[in-house]
């Protein structure tokens, strides 16, 4: 498994959403999910929310990251193929 450093420009270089991308907001933080044939992201901006990056993978165990509070991006590419991305709130 490797995890993606991401920056603005290597987040957005992902390409199309896979569908519709998933935006929710808590504790003023809005959070912009989605996912791409190996990679799942999200990006998120603002307010005092906690939340934290987690990735469906085909064939091997899914992806938790480490909680975050208030702006930052985090992706993850899995070795075959993501199924689905999101976050969890704290």
């Amino acid at each position: 498994m490797a995890l993606a450093s991401i920056t603005a420009a290597a987040f957005l270089s992902f390409g199309a959403p896979a569908g519709a991308a998933v935006t929710e907001t808590v504790d003023g933080t809005t959070c912009t999910s989605d996912y791409r044939n190996t990679a799942g992201w999200t990006d998120c901006r603002g307010g005092d929310g906690t939340w934290r990056l987690w990735v469906e993978c085909d064939y091997q165990g899914d992806y938790t990251s480490s909680w975050k509070t208030g702006s930052g991006q985090k992706a993850f590419e899995c070795w075959n193929k993501a199924t689905g991305a999101g976050v969890d709130w704290q």
